[in-house]
């Protein structure tokens, strides 16, 4: 009769164990299979204390948030923060806790990418032609080419990016055989027309001259 006894209690434990963990969610409102740098992420959860503070984490170290982030009457909480990888890929763990009451928590795992472009040979005669590597570029689905030179600008299309961190590999001739001797600044985004400021943007300088 004891190990029947025994046996029931163990088994109640088990099912009552769930009770105990946080009712609380988070997941991302405009996802994507990959965010690049300068992307902005939308988080919402639930579950949260009413008017309470929630502190938002990145792979464990918590993100400063000034003013601080505060749930909602009925428990739910929205934070926009931007993304950022210096380089490579990687999954990152967003987390949120309730600082009322820290068992309420979640988190939920976002792609991040950096975002680059390499451009070679970096030095050659102004004809060449010069291989393209971009990742990253994840505001758009084409790459172009700004450049920019005493106020007035050029836009080449680059190309199509693909993958899910929209990358691409591309040899392209940036400039004539000829240009004007003096600084030429290429700014490449997934903007058709030429922008002052984009959320993703690599840029290279560029000097030619007599030899």
């Amino acid at each position: 009769m004891k190990s029947i006894l025994a046996a029931v209690a163990a088994a109640a434990v088990a099912v009552a164990a769930p009770a105990t963990a946080s009712a609380a969610t988070l997941e991302v409102s405009n996802p994507k299979p990959c965010f690049g740098a300068g992307d902005t992420v939308n988080f919402l959860g639930t579950g949260f204390t009413a008017g309470g503070i929630v502190d938002f984490s990145r792979d464990g170290e918590r993100i400063p948030a000034d003013p601080p982030i505060r749930a909602a009457a009925d428990g739910s909480v929205r934070a926009r923060l931007e993304v950022f990888k210096r380089s490579g890929r990687k999954r990152r763990v967003y987390g949120a806790t309730d600082r009322t009451d820290p068992a309420r928590t979640a988190s939920t795992r976002v792609t991040v990418s950096e975002l680059k472009v390499d451009l070679r040979p970096r030095r050659a005669r102004p004809g060449s032609a010069r291989t393209i590597r971009a990742v990253g570029f994840t505001t758009g689905i084409t790459l172009w080419a700004h450049i920019v030179f005493k106020g007035d600008v050029r836009t080449l299309k680059i190309g199509a990016l693909k993958g899910p961190c929209r990358g691409l590999t591309r040899r392209k001739r940036l400039f004539s055989a000829q240009p004007a001797f003096g600084r030429h600044i290429i700014h490449f985004d997934t903007h058709r027309r030429y922008r002052r400021k984009v959320a993703q943007r690599v840029s290279f300088s560029f000097r030619i001259f007599p030899t």
